[in-house]
């Protein structure tokens, strides 16, 4: 802590440093708080090495320093091959906390800003952009500081900030290990908001803890993406150990090393009794398996033996930063059958047929997606790929509007070493390059810039890749399959896009429904469920979340829907969802004053009574299903009861609810 004569000697800190002191050796900030949030929360020593080591002064002007472009790049090096497996999480972190002025950031170990998620602009927020530097040094007590120093969680509420210019905020961070367990990068969680509820606080700090460790978790799962991998639950951690040839560790990630103690080289056996069984499911190339423990402890740990691709019977992919789709390596069988019915429920709305698409494929003619945002162009291309695909060949998706136009050159068709100032001296291979033998999706492709569009056509015309400064042709064959939003033959006529290339591109074209217009919406439901959980069967929706949902206009489609379902598990404690665990995203433009209002308008029921509480407002929005389906269904009990997905025992009881007598309900 600072010290007295410090204090004394500079009355800005004296002022605040005081009140600090006083706050944390007599614990009355943290009477309240579990010990583990509160441990999270003690920023004494922070405070002390900002007055002492660092000499700040509290009540100074906000400073943020930040790197150049180049030096960036430089900093992005160390963990490049990683930085593509955090996009996922980052995004979760964000549509978990809609409706909240926030950002969400990863950062290297050194406190410096790699990347950025911004959803509203505001000027403390705007500071933390990628590339700025947010060392304890540099801008006092704050989540990615303190977290770089004392290599461990931490939360920073208010004017718990050295920083005075940043007592506004709360700041909830979470180191990221290797499996050497070295610290990599911090996850950290930045609210316009000073004073967040304790239950709100508790959740954010556990929800961050959760996505660092699941990245840790793809990160590990890529490094070892060679070995053998063996996967097991004990409660609710996802304990993962990777193994050799010789059926010897080579690692285990942080739940693996906290449990089990492992030690490199020590054979699997020594942690568990030896079983003939599993060299049967190795040649049978991997699958679900019980493990005996020798720690004494009662009851197997049931897991999953997944092996290396050129191993292994079964195809998979690398891990992504989806840790729940690559917890299960499916037969090609499996993936074509899934693909299958994800193309089917699409194409069931109209546009070519699947039999359409495999011929397209095989000539190697472009298949172009045009749909609103979020309708699930992504899946939409993935599946086609699966369907295709009988091999591991790769999928690589390239986003033309997320990557700068400065770099999107290099990115897309790579570069020889020493191309350019900043350029790795090894070179890097292009997107295109990546996807030889497979499929290219390139999604936004609208929004490539002009110059760009005459390389990509280049290339489409004549299959052929030219590196930055490379000095050498190469050709590459890959399926294309390019998405967007936009209404190209406007963008064409408006002279932001080629026309020429529009053409080449649109071999076939297919329109992606939005989800208002989808005719299998519970199955969407379930199926969104099934791929973000290690088991399904452990959520389910009460029949008032799916009337609930099925209300909703849907403007941010499947993406839309997905995130919602992401939030509605997190904010369910027992598996069981109900209309109370939807908490719906305002539509872009309307206030955060007005929201509140918009909402209880569309919740209100038809008679004109009001909602007058959240609770209320679930009842009405129940209510209202119930009577529009009866209207629409003429009064018929059966007839409603499957247009709302429920039996006819649970719409009578929901009736009775309700008062709803049929006989008072209008019909068509």
């Amino acid at each position: 802590m600072a010290t007295e004569t410090q204090l004394q000697s500079n009355p800005p800190l004296a002022a605040r440093g005081n009140a600090f002191l006083n706050k944390f050796q007599t614990g009355s900030s943290q009477a309240s708080l579990p010990g583990w949030l509160a441990t999270m929360s003690n920023m004494g020593q922070s405070w002390q090495r900002c007055a002492e080591r660092y000499r700040l002064n509290p009540t100074g002007r906000q400073v943020t320093e930040n790197l150049t472009a180049r030096e960036l790049r430089e900093q992005n090096q160390p963990l490049e091959e990683f930085l593509q497996l955090f996009d996922h999480e980052l995004d979760f972190v964000q549509s978990v906390l809609a409706g909240q002025v926030h950002c969400v950031n990863l950062s290297n170990p050194a406190g410096i800003l790699l990347k950025h998620r911004n959803v509203e602009q505001d000027e403390t927020l705007a500071a933390e952009s990628a590339g700025s530097i947010w060392s304890e040094s540099v801008t006092g007590t704050n989540g990615v500081g303190t977290c770089a120093v004392e290599k461990r969680p931490v939360v920073v509420v208010g004017e718990d900030h050295f920083l005075k210019s940043f007592s506004n905020l709360t700041c909830v961070s979470a180191p990221i290990h290797a499996s050497s367990d070295e610290m990599l990068a911090i996850l950290n969680v930045t609210l316009l908001n000073p004073a967040p509820s304790l239950e709100a606080l508790a959740m954010l700090a556990g929800l961050v803890q959760r996505m660092a460790l699941r990245i840790e978790n793809d990160i590990f799962c890529s490094t070892f993406r060679d070995s053998t991998l063996v996967r097991m639950r004990e409660e609710s951690q996802q304990i993962i150990i990777a193994l050799d040839g010789d059926e010897r560790i080579l690692g285990g990630n942080a739940a693996a090393r906290k449990r089990f103690g492992l030690n490199r080289n020590d054979r699997l056996w020594s942690v568990f009794e030896k079983d003939e069984s599993f060299h049967n499911i190795l040649k049978s190339g991997g699958g679900k398996f019980a493990f005996t423990r020798r720690d004494g402890r009662s009851g197997p740990l049931h897991g999953e033996i997944q092996l290396p691709p050129a191993r292994g019977l079964r195809r998979g992919a690398v891990p992504s930063g989806d840790s729940r789709s690559s917890a299960t390596r499916q037969s090609p069988a499996a993936k074509t059958a899934q693909a299958d019915a994800i193309l089917s429920s699409v194409l069931k709305h109209g546009g070519p047929t699947a039999s359409q698409l495999l011929r397209a494929s095989t000539i190697g003619l472009p298949i172009l997606l045009l749909g609103e945002t979020g309708s699930g162009k992504d899946t939409i291309a993935r599946a086609m790929h699966d369907m295709f695909e009988q091999t591991n060949a790769p999928f690589v998706a390239f986003n033309c509007a997320a990557v700068p136009e400065s770099l999107i050159d290099s990115e897309l068709f790579g570069y020889a070493g020493g191309a350019f100032t900043g350029a790795s001296r090894s070179g890097q291979q292009g997107r295109i390059e990546q996807a030889e033998g497979g499929t290219l999706f390139l999604d936004e492709i609208g929004d490539m810039p002009l110059p760009l569009q005459t390389r990509l056509l280049r290339f489409l015309e004549t299959g052929e890749v030219s590196p930055l400064g490379a000095g050498r042709v190469r050709r590459v064959e890959t399926r294309i399959i390019a998405a967007t939003n936009l209404d190209l033959p406007r963008r064409v006529a408006e002279g932001s896009f080629r026309q020429d290339l529009y053409y080449r591109l649109a071999g076939i074209v297919m329109e992606v429904p939005p989800l208002r217009a989808r005719t299998d919406f519970e199955e969407l439901v379930q199926g969104i469920i099934a791929s973000q959980v290690d088991d399904p069967g452990a959520i389910s929706l009460t029949d008032a979340a799916m009337a609930r949902l099925r209300m909703h206009s849907w403007p941010g489609n499947v993406r839309e829907l997905r995130h919602l379902l992401l939030r509605a598990i997190c904010n369910s404690e027992d598996g069981l969802i109900d209309a109370g665990h939807l908490s719906f995203v305002p539509a872009p433009g309307a206030s955060r004053e007005e929201s509140p209002k918009r909402q209880s308008a569309v919740l209100a029921v038809e008679d004109g009574s009001e909602a007058a509480s959240p609770a209320l407002n679930l009842d009405a929005a129940e209510k209202l299903a119930i009577r529009d389906a009866l209207i629409k269904a003429g009064g018929d009990i059966d007839l409603t009861a499957a247009r709302l997905g429920i039996s006819r025992s649970t719409l009578y009881r929901k009736l009775r609810r309700h008062d709803i007598r049929r006989e008072t309900v209008p019909v068509n």
